[in-house]
């Protein structure tokens, strides 16, 4: 990866790091009292908590109390406060009923704003366990009780950096996803310091994959610095991007085209005119008037499989836990296919691939070629697999050799059918498929 130590790179510098917001709804007629909360919210985090200051009744309008604590994730403070919920017809259902809510501001620290926030939701899920669910308001995302449970308080597996921030994607034709443009921009990444990032005028047929690329560039950027506007980005093997000021970008837009001035003046707040990164092609287009363009041959390598986007060290040792964790389902859902596995050619309707990685030296910390194989076989916590392309970096293996991949070195999975691509986080989804598959296959015969 590159990136530019010019002076411009301080135009992604933001006027001042958003706080985050969260709330959590209170199941109960009355609201809770100050005292209830703050005692739970000290018996759950490990240290002391102080009340910095009590906010004043003046102030706090239909509150009927609100408090600044600090803590030990929370060194500059965080406000809590209780209101009456107000209702409103995006509510998640589960929290339908809740007459009241508690609410969280803070500041997520810059340098490592994913535990940060981990922290925080983990504190007050702990504290109020009640609670239905607890509504991110910077990223308009619900988390509910059993994401927190599962997720959030699992001491085995963390949240991906996109908890974050929240994608949204504006089409240029509502009534058909296939054909237009599309605005993929993102809320959430103030918060950790970050400037927004956006891709315009994307083919609503690529936007699957252009939304990949953008979640991995914002999780990237957590760890290192946005480039200065037009220096090249590597952000995979020869995959190459640059980024420009919304500014630069939006002028040469038509006002139809989602994502233009016309869409950024009718929001009420700068959510979308403040600092904003586009991800473009590392050239503009155009003879006589230079304009830049989204990326779209990094897009459509990455919509072929040509290619991959680099992961972050953090999300890669996820990856890995998650693997590892469900390779037991994998191994079943193989075994339960039969035949249907093995099928070849025209037969094929499934295939499953193990992705393992192999130092490059005998360093202790060399770095590793991470390589793809295809499962012919499980037995126990080893498959017996098939390299299925040929590796950049380790000369020593070929595309059509036979590994033994042991259970603990595998970093990714995919299951591949004829309509998806199922990952790790997706064994409730490979299930699903599997059934399908074998319905199928039944009716056939």
């Amino acid at each position: 990866m590159t990136a530019s130590d010019s002076p411009d790179d301080r135009i992604w510098q933001l006027p001042a790091q958003e706080p985050t917001n969260l709330i959590a709804f209170w199941p109960h007629d009355e609201p809770p009292t100050q005292t209830e909360i703050v005692a739970a919210l000290g018996s759950h985090l490990d240290g002391e908590i102080e009340i910095v200051e009590e906010v004043d009744p003046e102030e706090r309008g239909d509150m009927p109390w609100a408090v600044v604590l600090g803590s030990a994730i929370a060194p500059r403070g965080a406000v809590f406060w209780t209101e009456p919920a107000r209702p409103n017809a995006d509510d998640d259902p589960a929290v339908h009923g809740c007459g009241w809510v508690v609410g969280m501001e803070t500041m997520l620290d810059a340098d490592d704003p994913l535990t940060n926030f981990i922290e925080h939701v983990r504190w007050l899920a702990e504290s109020i366990p009640e609670a239905p669910a607890i509504l991110d308001v910077n990223a308009t995302t619900w988390h509910h009780r059993q994401t927190l449970n599962e997720v959030f308080l699992s001491d085995e597996i963390e949240p991906p950096a996109s908890v974050l921030w929240v994608i949204h994607a504006v089409s240029a034709d509502e009534e058909d996803d296939n054909h237009g443009t599309a605005w993929l921009h993102t809320h959430g990444l103030w918060r950790c310091g970050v400037a927004e990032m956006e891709m315009l005028e994307v083919p609503a047929s690529h936007a699957n994959e252009a939304a990949m690329l953008l979640n991995r560039v914002a999780a990237l950027m957590l760890e290192e610095t946005v480039p200065a506007p037009g220096t090249p980005y590597e952000i995979g093997t020869d995959l190459f991007v640059t980024f420009q000021p919304w500014q630069t970008v939006v002028p040469y837009l038509d006002e139809n085209i989602p994502g233009s001035a016309s869409d950024r003046e009718e929001t009420d707040d700068n959510a979308h005119t403040g600092i904003r990164a586009v991800i473009c092609a590392v050239e503009p287009k155009g003879q006589y008037k230079k304009i830049w363009v989204w990326p779209e041959s990094v897009v459509e390598s990455l919509a072929s499989d040509e290619a991959a986007v680099y992961i972050t060290r953090r999300e890669t040792e996820r990856q890995a836990r998650i693997a590892q964790a469900t390779w037991p389902q994998l191994a079943t859902a193989f075994a339960s296919l039969g035949p249907i596995a093995f099928a070849e050619g025209d037969e094929r309707q499934i295939a499953f691939l193990l992705k393992s990685g192999f130092a490059l030296s005998d360093e202790p910390d060399a770095d590793r070629e991470h390589l793809w194989f295809e499962v012919k076989t499980f037995k126990g916590d080893e498959a017996e697999a098939t390299l299925i392309n040929d590796p950049l970096l380790i000369l020593t293996m070929r595309r059509g050799d036979q590994m033994r991949i042991e259970r603990d070195a595998v970093s990714d999975w995919q299951v591949i059918t004829r309509e998806q691509t199922m990952h790790p986080d997706d064994v409730s989804e490979l299930w699903r498929e599997v059934d399908r598959i074998r319905a199928r296959e039944a009716e056939s015969s």
